[in-house]
Parts: structure tokens; sequence; C-alpha cells
């Protein structure tokens, strides 16, 4: 099982985790843009907010518990 990124802007790259990856604990989830004037870059783990970042680098820390399910991770601009 692995992770599932998917990207909900044209102009979003996710640096981590990388598609497939597996995780578990406490490990960041990171994107870049080349979007202009973002205010905000919001990140969903399976359907739900887990935090916002409001400025570059656009990361914040998620625990993904202590089993390797598979998750979807998702970041809207």
């Amino acid at each position: 099982m692995g992770i599932i990124v998917g990207v909900l802007a044209a102009a979003i790259t996710f640096v981590s985790p990388q598609q497939g990856s597996q995780a578990i604990g406490v490990l960041p989830i990171e994107v870049t843009t080349a979007a202009t004037a973002v205010n905000r870059v919001e990140f969903y783990v399976d359907g739900m907010l887990v935090g916002v970042a409001r400025q570059t680098p656009y990361r914040i820390a998620h625990d993904f518990g202590t089993t390797l399910a598979a998750h979807d991770i998702v970041a809207w601009v």
C-alpha cells in the first residue's frame, strides 16, 4: 500500500511524499507551485483538511499513524 497524491491545481508539484511511497509516523507534506499570488495551500489526507501553509515552503507535518494503509493526499491552491 502506498501514497496516492492528487493535484487539484495545474501549477502544483508534490515534493514530499512521492507517488507510491510509504508513510509511517509524522512526515512532511510539501508542494511547490508556479502559480502567482498564492496566499494559502490547503492539504487534505483521505478527504479531511489536515493543514494549511500560508508561505513558502508550502509544507506541513502530518501523522500517518503506525500502519502502512494507503492514503489519498490532495493539495489545493
